[in-house]
């Protein structure tokens, strides 16, 4: 049996009049944003009928599109030769225009350097062959350490990591991947149940996917 709160019929009454005089104060005010809202949209609209916007957010949009290319085009034979090595390259570099002086990586504009964003920002340059005795990639390493490690990244993290399965030699490219949060793989076997159940659910598509060796 469950239970549900609901206000006294009085208080409701009170509540739903003082926002209804709220409103209608603010009416002119509230006509005026949705205009100039309407107004600037309208502006912005191509002459083909659509709009188009540059995409801003952070730095793991770059790192799980480098993680995606080594998903679709695998490395062979210690080698890796994807064919969008130009969009990646390109990747890298915005991650590395992102980078903070501590080594870390934010997930808002001028927020502090945040362990998922870290982490996949330096396994997607590591992927990509950037060495990890580069000054940048050691400051990285050592910024991902001091915020906990791979153990302290959420489920989506270790998810998308351990779906790739790095442990597998045929799917190393060729700079040794080489974890800077444990000396063991282990760890990219997380336990499902200790998952959320929308981490569980994209968990096990792109397994079954890879394992079975899907082509279109």
């Amino acid at each position: 049996m469950s239970f549900q709160w609901v206000a006294p019929a009085e208080r409701r009454k009170k509540l739903h009049l003082a926002a209804s005089q709220q409103i209608r104060e603010l009416k002119s005010e509230i006509e005026s944003a949705i205009t100039a809202s309407a107004d600037s949209l309208a502006s912005l609209q191509n002459a083909e009928g659509f709009w188009c916007g540059e995409l801003l957010a952070d730095t793991t949009l770059e790192s799980d599109y480098v993680l995606l290319q080594l998903w679709l085009y695998p490395a062979e034979n210690g080698t890796w030769h994807p064919k969008s090595r130009g969009r990646i390259d390109k990747a890298c570099k915005q991650i590395l225009k992102c980078q903070l002086a501590d080594g870390g990586w934010n997930i808002y504009p001028k927020g502090p350097a945040e362990v998922n964003a870290t982490a996949r920002a330096y396994t997607a340059l590591k992927i990509a062959g950037h060495s990890s005795d580069a000054p940048y990639m050691i400051k990285a390493c050592d910024r991902v350490l001091a915020l906990g490690g791979l153990q302290a990244c959420n489920s989506y993290t270790k998810i998308n990591l351990s779906c790739l399965d790095f442990s597998r030699v045929n799917m190393r490219p060729r700079c040794r991947l080489r974890w800077c949060c444990c000396r063991a793989t282990s760890f990219m076997k997380c336990r499902v149940g200790r998952a959320r159940s929308s981490c569980r659910s994209p968990l096990f598509r792109p397994s079954a996917s890879y394992g079975t060796r899907l082509t279109t």
